[in-house]
């Protein structure tokens, strides 16, 4: 299980590059895995000074979490990674957006996951 988690690392430490136009992109590893699951959410953010928070969601059936990570414009990391622990079967749909200072929404991306129960 360890070669697991190490491969998984890994895989979220891969650069995930931006398309033209994109100021986010999120990469969930694995995409499918079986309950209780670990979970690596990946988010790339373009450097914009006008960057002043990004919104995490994990929504699923019976299971919803939300984490909030201030950025600070331009010196903000470019990429930031979140684990999720004992994740629960289900679908799963992973949203990342991106806050500018106005403090509206201004790019939202998302990814799903599938967690198998056995």
């Amino acid at each position: 299980m360890k070669a697991f988690h190490l491969f998984a690392a890994l895989v979220a430490l891969a650069a995930s590059p931006l398309e033209a136009g994109e100021r986010i992109a999120v990469h969930v590893s694995p995409r499918i895995a079986f309950a209780p699951a670990t979970v690596l959410v990946r988010t790339t953010v373009e450097k914009n000074e006008d960057n002043r928070a990004m919104e995490v969601v994990v929504d699923g059936g019976e299971y919803y979490r939300s984490s909030l990570v201030q950025l600070d414009g331009d010196s903000a990391p470019r990429s930031t990674t979140i684990e999720l622990r004992d994740v629960p079967g289900g679908m799963y749909v992973v949203r990342a957006t991106l806050v500018g200072r106005d403090g509206r929404p201004h790019n939202t991306v998302q990814e799903e996951v599938q967690i198998l129960s056995r």
